[in-house]
């Protein structure tokens, strides 16, 4: 049987101030055992550092025991970026998360 996934959808437009304090609560949390944890960022229209603030969490997500993926999109919309984060997501247990 595969593991179950928890996957947090964060969709963000200009949040370069406030994704790393997002991901780092994340980092904080008690994990499940047995169970993929996954993060998934998509700034969508940003022009500010939203994505590489992200991307520069990799690491530190990951020695919490998250995976990580960032989906950049030019599109300025918070549904386009819930679409792409759903597509990108597997069908078990999601979560929706604002970054501020």
């Amino acid at each position: 049987m595969d593991p179950r996934h928890v996957t947090v959808i964060i969709p963000a437009h200009q949040e370069a101030a406030h994704i790393g304090r997002c991901l780092l609560a994340l980092c904080r949390q008690d994990l499940a055992a047995g169970v993929v944890h996954e993060v998934v960022v998509v700034p969508n229209g940003c022009t500010d550092a939203t994505a590489q603030i992200a991307r520069d969490m990799s690491d530190r997500l990951a020695a919490a025991g998250w995976r990580l993926t960032v989906i950049e999109t030019p599109i300025g919309s918070k549904i386009e970026a819930l679409n792409l984060g759903d597509a990108a997501a597997p069908d078990d247990i999601r979560i929706y998360l604002d970054a501020d």
